[in-house]
């Protein structure tokens, strides 16, 4: 799996009791799974996003994909997961 540099985003950390906000941050994704959130972070042989002007939400989660019934999903072609591709 591709690691993933998210480069310069507005990060709202959802699951931090503070709800922080970080400014111009990075975000280091190793094989699927957040591994680093600060600033400056460098990474080999990823690809690399640059999210200036974005706003990146790490482990939050649609209510309203979770609380609705699920049988639906299938059927209307739902997901619970959101990729968005920075271009």
């Amino acid at each position: 799996m591709t690691d993933v540099l998210i480069k310069n985003a507005d990060v709202m950390l959802t699951m931090d009791d503070t709800r922080r906000e970080l400014h111009g941050a990075d975000i280091l994704i190793h094989d699927g799974v957040i591994a680093q959130i600060g600033q400056n972070i460098r990474a080999d042989d990823c690809t690399v996003f640059n999210a200036e002007g974005k706003i990146v939400t790490p482990g939050l989660v649609s209510g309203d994909l979770h609380f609705i019934d699920e049988s639906r999903l299938a059927v209307d072609g739902g997901a619970t997961v959101h990729t968005l591709t920075l271009g």
